[in-house]
């Protein structure tokens, strides 16, 4: 490890050790603790995903970029892509395979969802038990979704649908960049000039914009989960004679 490595890491050390930050993951988990017994559920719920978000704005104004974290950024940029590219083989695969069954049904479509791994990033230079247990309430692994627009996984939304139903459906530009002609997606960096010619996935963009991961969360995770659901609509009722009825008409 270089010198400059360990800076790094003792610097994210020293951000994690700051009150304010010890201070509310401590509440996090003391409500978390509560709702495992309680009747509030939803008001406790409510709560520590409102924490969960300030949490993420404080770390996130600590984070300056330099050459030690666009390389981290890269290395994770990297392995979430390799992982994308997967699930979109996978996706494919699955759905043609379906098809070439000749199936029944009006409406067959693969939805994939790629999770940030479920374990504690073992490379991440904080390892304490405080932090590995956030993790897990951030990262959707508890029977309760805290961490909202992630229940989809990293592409947001409800995942990545493929059901060859518009042009391009197959693309893999429309998962891993949502088709955007510069292929990168640094918005959140604010056009930082060492994020520029990255080509940032959009599920990196989406991670940072809109869950209550920060960067300090996901900098350093390499595993990943991929599940995969099928959806067939198949209806006995392939006729229909009536028309939808026009709720404005008072004919009842």
């Amino acid at each position: 490890m270089t010198n400059n490595s360990k800076a790094l890491e003792e610097s994210v050390r020293t951000i994690f050790s700051l009150p304010q930050i010890v201070n509310i993951e401590r509440q996090i988990l003391d409500l978390y603790r509560k709702t495992i017994h309680s009747r509030e559920d939803r008001i406790l719920e409510k709560r520590i995903r409102q924490l969960l978000m300030e949490r993420k704005e404080m770390l996130d104004k600590e984070f300056v970029m330099d050459v030690g974290y666009q390389q981290l950024l890269s290395e994770f940029n990297d392995a979430l892509r390799q992982q994308l590219i997967t699930m979109h083989e996978k996706i494919l695969k699955t759905y043609h395979a379906l098809r070439s069954t000749n199936i029944s049904g009006d409406y067959l479509s693969v939805l994939g969802k790629c999770f940030l791994g479920y374990n504690y990033s073992k490379i991440h230079p904080v390892q304490t038990i405080r932090c590995k247990k956030i993790w897990y309430i951030l990262n959707g692994s508890l029977d309760r979704f805290f961490n909202e627009r992630y229940d989809g996984g990293v592409c947001g939304l409800d995942g990545w649908h493929y059901d060859a139903s518009y042009d391009d459906a197959e693309s893999l530009d429309n998962l891993l960049y949502l088709n955007a002609e510069d292929r990168n997606w640094d918005d959140w960096f604010k056009d930082d000039p060492l994020t520029v010619d990255m080509q940032i996935v959009y599920p990196v963009h989406n991670l940072l914009e809109y869950t209550a991961f920060s960067i300090f969360d996901i900098l350093w995770v390499r595993d990943f989960n991929i599940e995969l659901w099928t959806e067939l609509d198949y209806g006995t009722d392939n006729c229909r004679d009536d028309e939808d009825p026009d709720f404005d008409l008072l004919d009842y």
